[in-house]
Formats: structure tokens, C-alpha cells, sequence
């Protein structure tokens, strides 16, 4: 047990909650009082801490943006972390470190959400990738992480037998040909776009 002057303080203890439950559900179905719980402390206090669940949602968004997202790493290497991603469950984030993008897609369907999702994916993902392709008008690095949404949703959502029982190592090599020439590895940069 922690000492009383290094436990974790409240506040950082429901984003964490937060961060978890949001990352297992959607925006609906993730309710304040499971948070509340999660944290050891009564939903009263979410609210007095964060105001409204749309602003934890929004807290949750902005901790997900530290350290996260594709600025690390080359092209190749993307390209390949990014196939496995979608088809090999070995490394899935976990509960306790959960996947940005799976946040993101569990809360496509909330109008609400629809203008901060789309701002962090792009902050997240689509903009990084963006210059690291030098592709001026960004529609090869939305094109990439449209993929990796439909795909992730087929699998992990709707479970179309195509993507979920698919052979996950050809799967990956296939999807990462696909990023590859999306990204155009090979090829100059968009100079003239």
C-alpha cells in the first residue's frame, strides 16, 4: 500500500478510469459511475473534477495525445507496426496502456465527439505521417489510417470472417504492401501537391 503522501491523486486517477473504460467501450456506453468506481471516488467528484462527461472525454482525448502516434520510426517501419497492429492480437495494447485509435473509433458514432475525435486523429496520426511522407495535401496519410479504421472496425466490430479469420501473418504482409504503396515508399515525394 502506498503511503498517504504518494498515493495517486484523485483527479489522475478517474482520466486513468476514464482512459480504460473508454478505450473497452463507446462514448455511450461508458458512464460516469463505472469511472467513479474504477477510481475509488464518488461520481459526485467526476463531475466537480471534470464537469461533464463530453469534457472527460475531451480530457481523455488530450492524454491519449502525450506520446502517442507515428512520429517515431521510419516509413518501413510504420507501415509494418501498423499491419500487425490490426491483425496480431500479441501486441494489442493492454487495459492498463490502451490504444489510442481504438478510443478514437469507439467514438465515431457521437455527434458530439465528431469534431475532437477528428481533430485528434489528425493531430495523432494523420499529421505526423503527413510530413514524414512530405505529402503536402495529407491525402495519402488519410488514405493509411482510413484503412487501418475500416479494417479495424471489420475485424474487432463487425467481425466479417474475411478480416477476423484471417491468417494473421499473410494478412499483415498484405496489408503492409498496400500501406507501402499508398505511402509510396518507392516514389518521390508529393512535390507538386
Amino acid at each position: 500500500m502506498q503511503a498517504k503522501g504518494k498515493k495517486t491523486p484523485a483527479k489522475q486517477r478517474i482520466l486513468a478510469a476514464a482512459v480504460r473504460r473508454f478505450s473497452m467501450a463507446s462514448y455511450d456506453d461508458t458512464h460516469l459511475r463505472d469511472i467513479a468506481a474504477d477510481a475509488g471516488v464518488d461520481v459526485a467528484y467526476v463531475h466537480r473534477s471534470f464537469g461533464s462527461k463530453e469534457k472527460l472525454f475531451l480530457a481523455v482525448l488530450s492524454e491519449m495525445s502525450q506520446g502517442h502516434g507515428v512520429a517515431d520510426g521510419s516509413l518501413a517501419e510504420i507501415a509494418a507496426l501498423f499491419a500487425r497492429q490490426v491483425f496480431d492480437d500479441s501486441i494489442r495494447h493492454s487495459e492498463s496502456d490502451p490504444e489510442p485509435l481504438m478510443i478514437l473509433i469507439r467514438s465515431l458514432s457521437l455527434p458530439a465527439a465528431a469534431g475532437p475525435v477528428g481533430s485528434h486523429l489528425d493531430d495523432l496520426f494523420i499529421e505526423p505521417l503527413r510530413k514524414k511522407l512530405g505529402d503536402k495535401t495529407g491525402l495519402r496519410a488519410s488514405m493509411v489510417m482510413a484503412m487501418l479504421i475500416g479494417l479495424r472496425m471489420m475485424r474487432s466490430f463487425l467481425k466479417l470472417p474475411a478480416v477476423s479469420n484471417a491468417n494473421p501473418e499473410q494478412a499483415a504482409e498484405t496489408i503492409r504492401q498496400a500501406l507501402e504503396k499508398i505511402m509510396d515508399l518507392n516514389g518521390a515525394k508529393d512535390e507538386t501537391l
